[in-house]
């Protein structure tokens, strides 16, 4: 009978540990949700949503299922783009340093002129390659900015 109550205890201070991470994940994740209205943001001229019908077909280029997560990408000028089951952009990323943001940041601008044009309130995460980026979010996107000594070296724009 004192083993079980043990275990009981044990079992309930478990629960009470999973269910406080959990509150705290979801203020996490809450919080990093509504820091920017994702709306008008964009790469250079394509903007999320759009359909790739209304690029130029002659400029998209599909690459290997291999080389990056998504699995309809295509490499259309200094973009990278992927698309949905619907074809409408849901992914895009550059390295081009001539490429901006709709805040005119771009590919080796300094982590200050991102924080001057898109403000203080961003998330920051260090991915499993020990990466640094800090983002942007609303319910509907993201935004990555990539960063290596402070300077930027690839921005995502990412469809949730």
């Amino acid at each position: 009978m004192k083993r079980l109550r043990k275990w009981m205890f044990v079992l309930g201070i478990l629960m009470i540990c999973l269910l406080g991470v959990g509150i705290l994940h979801s203020i996490v994740v809450e919080s990093k949700e509504i820091n920017r209205d994702m709306t008008n943001e964009h790469l250079e001229d394509v903007y999320l949503n759009s359909d790739i019908d209304e690029l130029d077909p002659s400029s998209l280029y599909p690459l290997p299922v291999d080389t990056n997560e998504y699995k309809n990408s295509f490499s259309y000028y200094e973009l990278v783009i992927a698309l949905n089951e619907t074809n409408q952009i849901n992914y895009i990323s550059t390295k081009n340093k001539d490429v901006q943001t709709s805040q005119g940041i771009s590919v080796g601008d300094h982590k200050d002129k991102i924080v001057k044009q898109y403000g203080a309130n961003y998330h920051d995460e260090i991915n499993d390659d020990n990466h640094l980026y800090i983002s942007y979010q609303d319910r509907q996107a993201e935004i990555r900015f990539w960063l290596d000594d402070d300077r930027v070296y690839l921005i995502e724009l990412i469809k949730l």
